[in-house]
């Protein structure tokens, strides 16, 4: 198994997609997304985006994968109302073994009208 650690600065090569890759839910996720999720082994977290940003039709969420600690991760999902203001679609702590991939604290992404992006790749 591959442990060599990935961070910020490996997901800023991500500036735009080449192909899109369709998930079991049907949302299609850019490269940096499929880079991040078998890198780090996170399916798990792409999953629970696609379930609550679909679930909740949204068109537009701002998705923070949180370091915790080395085996605590948390997964926040946003959008926003009409007026601006900032709601939580879903907030939840993790058991992982992401961050013995992942050298860093913070996975940004977007997902935006039923694609999952980098948020170099918005």
């Amino acid at each position: 198994m591959d442990k060599k650690k990935f961070n910020e600065n490996d997901l800023k090569q991500f500036i735009g997609t080449e192909q899109y890759y369709k998930d079991f839910l049907g949302i299609l996720l850019t490269d940096g997304v499929k880079y991040v999720a078998e890198k780090g082994k996170c399916y798990w977290a792409i999953t629970d985006i696609s379930v609550y940003c679909m679930k909740n039709k949204n068109r537009f969420c701002k998705i923070e994968i949180i370091k915790i600690d080395d085996n605590k991760t948390k997964l926040l999902i946003t959008t926003e109302n009409d007026n601006g203001q900032k709601i939580k679609v879903y907030e939840h702590d993790y058991l992982t073994d992401l961050y013995e991939y992942f050298g860093g604290n913070l996975i940004e992404m977007f997902f935006y009208d039923g694609v999952l992006m980098l948020t170099g790749e918005y």
